[in-house]
């Protein structure tokens, strides 16, 4: 599973809990309106690290061609 089909698949399962035995953890108390907000949180966290993760490797191979 790449990045963005993690990304995907758990930004489409944060909105379909109710399908899903919430647990009710409290990290939220909107989570009925916006979706889990511990799956949100994790697709956000994944979106980042990904971005960052390309940065890294466009500024590591400039730094190789010079």
């Amino acid at each position: 599973m790449t990045y963005n089909e993690l990304y995907k698949a758990l930004r489409t399962l944060a909105v379909e809990t109710g399908s899903l035995p919430c647990l009710g953890c409290k990290h939220a108390d909107n989570c009925g309106i916006k979706g889990c907000a511990i799956l949100r949180a994790a697709a956000e966290t994944i979106r980042q690290l990904r971005q960052q993760n390309t940065t890294l490797t466009a500024a590591l191979k400039a730094a190789e061609e010079k």
